[in-house]
């Protein structure tokens, strides 16, 4: 069975997160990273041997992908997403993919035409509380939900900024918001 080449952008926080994970992943190839700071791309490429670039289009043109981490800020996104998708690779993308409704809504729509599988990275629902709640809560209804999100700043200097993070609201609390639509879709 062949391999799924998986490539990254954005290779710090998150990213890195995720690119030690897909490592371990016997199935998937790490086939190349894009960072904009050249150091750290050309790092994380030396680390895993693989291709490393500073450019998207140099990196999804030059580099055939099945899949692609998109793991850069919520001001960083720009088209990115809709350039994977129109060349079949399927995506999953760090939150928020976007700051502005009508620049989401514009991608939602290339990614639907394009057929590929795209996934965004809410990963409360993944966690094994919410699995015990959800065996819990089967056949019950649900009267009300009420949520808490506890945390430390993310220690990153577009974090406080609003326009660049979309502020906390949109960064982090969008978890509990994702959380909260996952109890309120399965048990109506």
């Amino acid at each position: 069975m062949r391999k799924v080449r998986v490539g990254f952008i954005g290779v710090g926080g998150i990213g890195s997160v995720h690119l030690k994970n897909i490592a371990l992943i016997e199935q998937a190839e790490m086939a190349a990273v894009c960072d904009i700071s050249e150091d750290q791309a050309t790092a994380v490429g030396k680390k895993y041997h693989i291709p490393a670039y500073t450019d998207v289009d140099k990196m999804l043109e030059e580099t055939a992908l099945d899949a692609l981490f998109i793991c850069v800020p919520p001001f960083a996104h720009g088209d990115i997403e809709e350039k994977a998708a129109k060349k079949g690779i399927h995506i999953m993308v760090e939150k928020p993919v976007g700051l502005n409704l009508d620049n989401v809504k514009r991608k939602t729509a290339v990614i639907k035409a394009s057929g590929i599988i795209c996934a965004t990275g809410y990963c409360l629902r993944y966690l094994d509380t919410v699995a015990k709640a959800k065996e819990y809560l089967q056949g019950k209804q649900i009267a009300m939900v009420n949520s808490y999100y506890l945390t430390k700043f993310v220690p990153t200097p577009w974090y406080r900024e609003q326009s660049k993070s979309g502020g906390q609201l949109v960064e982090q609390a969008t978890h509990i918001l994702d959380f909260n639509s996952l109890f309120s879709r399965r048990y109506r």
